[in-house]
């Protein structure tokens, strides 16, 4: 990520939860938001523009989903990083996420100190899970194991 100032698009259909995404972002000393999407397709086209250092996108989007953005810009720009946002998370696209090189998960369930915490881990070149995917996937190795 550039040592200024860490560029990130927003891609979230819901405008009220993408607004909040962008403000706490935008808060974050080092963060600038150079982009807002409503759906996959746009979004996918801006961050071929933008080239941010950070996408945070919903899985399930009109147009084109989370995972085919992840896809697709991920394997063009290695050094680009992942927040995955979403109400529906499975122990299956969890992994899947994983899988393709997504870096931090975070359930729309979840508090906004927890999103905040998960951009700040992110940025700062950790990854991140949420309680609750963290928890999807320990019961599901869980039940898979034992």
């Amino acid at each position: 990520m550039s040592s200024n100032q860490t560029r990130i698009v927003v891609i979230e259909d819901q405008i009220m939860l993408r607004d909040l995404v962008t403000t706490m972002a935008s808060s974050i000393p080092g963060i600038s938001v150079v982009g807002e999407a409503l759906d996959g397709r746009e979004g996918l086209r801006m961050c071929e523009d933008e080239k941010p250092d950070l996408i945070i996108f919903d899985l399930f989007l009109p147009g084109l989903n989370g995972i085919e953005i992840l896809r697709q810009f991920g394997k063009k720009n290695p050094k680009t990083r992942f927040i995955a946002i979403s109400a529906n998370f499975t122990p299956d696209s969890i992994r899947e996420l994983l899988e393709l090189g997504c870096h931090g998960i975070i359930a729309k369930s979840s508090s906004a100190s927890k999103l905040k915490e998960g951009m700040n881990e992110v940025c700062n070149g950790s990854g991140y899970l949420c309680p609750m995917a963290a928890s999807l996937l320990r019961e599901s190795h869980l039940t898979r194991t034992g």
